[in-house]
C-alpha cells in the first residue's frame, strides 16, 4: 500500500521507549451562522442529507479546493447553485455522479479550522462528515498537540466537545487493525455506517473506497470481530 511505512526491528524498541503518546482524536466541532465558509448554512438547510468531506488541498492566495460528496435526494443543479452562493465559495462544479450521490468540487477561502491545523502542523483525517452544522474532526497527533488544537478551536467554537479520544501507536507493530482496515475503518466510522440511524450503506462505502460491496462487507466483519474482543475506546474530556 502506498504510504506504508515499515520498521526497523533493530532500531524500534529504543524509539518505541520513547515515542509521545498518541492520540486518535474525533473532535465535534458546531458551526455558527457567522461561520465564513458555506459548511453550516448548507449542513442546516438540508438535515436530510449525508455531507462528507473527501478531501482538501490548499491552493495560493490563502484559498483552498475542497471535494464534498453528497448523498440523498435532491435537485443537483439546485445543490451546485446553493454551494456556489455559499459564504467563502468562488467555483463550484459538479464531478461525478452516481444515482443519489453526487460529488461536488469547490474552490473557497481557507477556513480557520485549515489556518489552526496548518500552523499546529497537523493532518486531519478524511473524508470528514460535517451535518447539522457541526463538522466531525478527527486527528491523529501527539496528546499536547490536540490539547493546543482543542484550546485554538475554542475561541472561535465555544461549544466544542470531544466525541472519543482513543490512545494509538500511528505505526506500531502491535497495531490492532492492518493499514487495510483502518482506511475503511475511518470511511466506515466518518461516513455514519455505525450511526443510528445508519447514515451510509455498504454500497456508499464500496463507492467511497472504490471496492465491492463483498469485499467491504467482509473487511466490516473482520473490523467488528477485532474491535469486540481486544479494542478498547475510552471516551474522555482533556
Amino acid at each position: 500500500m502506498k504510504g506504508t511505512v515499515s520498521l526497523s526491528s533493530n532500531k524500534s524498541s529504543a524509539k518505541d521507549r520513547s515515542a509521545p503518546e498518541i492520540l486518535v482524536c474525533k473532535l465535534l466541532l458546531p458551526l455558527h451562522e457567522n461561520y465564513p465558509t458555506y459548511h453550516h448554512a448548507v449542513s442546516t438547510a438540508h438535515p436530510d442529507l449525508g455531507f462528507l468531506l473527501l478531501s482538501r488541498m490548499e491552493l495560493e492566495g490563502g484559498q483552498i479546493m475542497e471535494d464534498v460528496m453528497v448523498t440523498g435526494t435532491f435537485d443537483p443543479e439546485a445543490m451546485l447553485a446553493e454551494l456556489q452562493s455559499g459564504n467563502g465559495v468562488h467555483e463550484a462544479e459538479i464531478m461525478d455522479r452516481q444515482g443519489t450521490t453526487i460529488v461536488f468540487r469547490l474552490v473557497l477561502d481557507a477556513t480557520p479550522v485549515t489556518s489552526i491545523t496548518r500552523e499546529l502542523h497537523l493532518l486531519p483525517r478524511y473524508p470528514t462528515a460535517f451535518d447539522g452544522g457541526v463538522v466531525k474532526l478527527v486527528v491523529v497527533a501527539s496528546k499536547e498537540k490536540v490539547q493546543h488544537l482543542y484550546q485554538r478551536l475554542r475561541k472561535f467554537a465555544p461549544e466544542i466537545s470531544i466525541g472519543a479520544i482513543r490512545h494509538d501507536s500511528v505505526i506500531g507493530p502491535k497495531s490492532l487493525l492492518t493499514d487495510r482496515q483502518r482506511t475503511i475503518f475511518r470511511v466506515a466510522m466518518d461516513a455514519g455506517y455505525w450511526d443510528v440511524p445508519r447514515r451510509a450503506s455498504l454500497t456508499d462505502l464500496a463507492q467511497i473506497l472504490s471496492l465491492s460491496k463483498s469485499t467491504v462487507s467482509e473487511t466490516l466483519a473482520s473490523i467488528e470481530s477485532k474491535l469486540v474482543q481486544e479494542a478498547r475506546v475510552e471516551h474522555i474530556l482533556l
